[in-house]
């Protein structure tokens, strides 16, 4: 049986036309073909300055370190384990904000700027749900730092408890001056 050229072009045309169709359709409607975008764990750092010279509030990126990743999978129920202290301490010191971290590289263990418990509040934001962890640090000496954590253990410089990391603005802090940090960490996963 032979195919004549004309059929053949006819059929080589048509195919290229549906190609091209279902092409423009998917890129076009992107939401046909996508149930549910990538799942986000959000987190944002805000940093209130109370010094005697300077008030600001700055908001900050952060990193959310391997560990800490690891820690949301343990929690979900990974391996059968069930009990997890919360996440809620918070951090000065130094450090490189990096995922690999699994501690400050230098925790701040001085002059009321210790590892401290946030008053953690949680609240649906904008059709996701989000929790804020606050401290208001007021210090008792002089000091600095250039790096907050969020922690899930209590223990001032202990190791591999880093759920997250933030670069923030590195000042000297004297005698009753304040720095408020608030991590708000968004659960964004539909």
């Amino acid at each position: 049986m032979e195919i004549s050229k004309f059929k053949f072009a006819v059929v080589l045309l048509l195919c290229i036309i549906c190609s091209s169709a279902l092409i423009y359709f998917f890129t076009r409607f992107p939401s046909i073909t996508t149930k549910h975008k990538s799942n986000e764990l959000k987190t944002n750092v805000f940093m209130i300055i109370e010094k005697y010279d300077y008030h600001a509030t700055l908001e900050i990126g952060n990193v959310i370190t391997n560990i800490g990743e690891q820690y949301i999978r343990n929690v979900l129920g990974f391996n059968n384990i069930t009990s997890f202290n919360a996440t809620k301490w918070i951090s000065l010191g130094n450090a490189s904000a990096t995922q690999t971290l699994t501690k400050l590289t230098q925790e701040l263990t001085t002059a009321n700027g210790v590892r401290a418990l946030a008053t953690a509040t949680a609240h649906y934001l904008s059709g996701d749900y989000a929790t804020n962890f606050t401290k208001k640090f007021t210090f008792t000496g002089t000091c600095r730092f250039n790096a907050t954590g969020l922690q899930w253990n209590s223990t001032p410089d202990s190791d591999g408890n880093l759920f997250a990391v933030a670069n923030i603005e590195e000042l000297t802090w004297n005698n009753n001056e304040n720095c408020t940090i608030i991590w708000s960490v968004i659960h964004d996963a539909n």
